[in-house]
């Protein structure tokens, strides 16, 4: 299934990573596309792929009233919005649970994602329809002791998202939630050399697109992780610690 006629899709987080192989893939699809990060430069590289259908605006969503501002005026240059897609985030080891890291987590993954998320589920209610896709992480099904904070917001932003499901479907409001669950991808925050069924960002934003056309909502980067996801749930918590 694919995306019907060109859409409108609003990226956050698409610097680099998974956010900036989804905008350029979906630029290449055709749509319009307005990215925002907190670095403009390389947005200004994806532009390149067509000026015409890609709209730059520098956003750093622990600012909330001058990201929305900006989102705002996002949607207004492309003359709407369909789909929304939050790939901002960050994360650390933090084994000695430094104060200024864990702030920094919360500030981006709890406070910036919740003001906009919640920012543009009110701008598809008053539309009568849209998408918003978030990218979570397989992390937050089970906290875990190397990034305990990461993993908590992780594990808030899976809950909000299935809270605005839940508030969806209730109001018979036409807006789909896709919670979108990597496991490891080769990405500068994944870091590590002892890492297991990593996926390049190409394939991980290939597989994203799919599960957003399909309007999923749940999905795992890549598939296999499912049985992670699993094994995560139903392991004792002693076992869990010891891993």
């Amino acid at each position: 299934m694919m995306l019907t006629g060109q859409k409108r899709i609003l990226i956050i987080g698409a610097s680099s990573g998974i956010g900036k192989c989804c905008a350029e893939q979906l630029i290449r699809k055709g749509h319009i596309v307005a990215i925002a990060a907190r670095r403009v430069r390389p947005l200004m590289e994806i532009r390149r792929l067509d000026s015409s259908r890609v709209f730059v605006r520098r956003i750093d969503v622990c600012n909330r009233q001058t990201a929305i501002k900006r989102i705002n005026e996002l949607i207004k240059a492309m003359g709407g919005c369909d789909i929304y897609l939050h790939s901002s985030g960050t994360g650390f080891i933090n084994h000695s649970l430094r104060w200024q890291p864990e702030k920094e987590t919360i500030d981006t993954n709890i406070n910036g994602f919740t003001a906009l998320i919640m920012h543009m589920y009110k701008y598809f209610v008053k539309q009568g329809h849209g998408q918003i896709a978030a990218i979570t992480s397989v992390a937050g099904i089970r906290a875990n002791r190397y990034a305990p904070v990461y993993s908590s917001s992780k594990a808030y932003q899976i809950a909000l998202l299935a809270a605005l499901r839940a508030k969806a479907w209730h109001d018979k409001c036409p807006i789909t939630i896709t919670d979108i669950r990597p496991g490891f991808v080769d990405t500068a925050m994944a870091g590590g050399n002892r890492l297991f069924w990593v996926a390049t960002p190409q394939k991980a934003a290939k597989q994203i697109i799919c599960a957003i056309e399909k309007r999923k909502t749940i999905i795992y980067i890549t598939r296999r992780w499912i049985l992670i996801g699993w094994l995560m749930r139903v392991l004792p918590e002693r076992l869990m610690a010891r891993l």
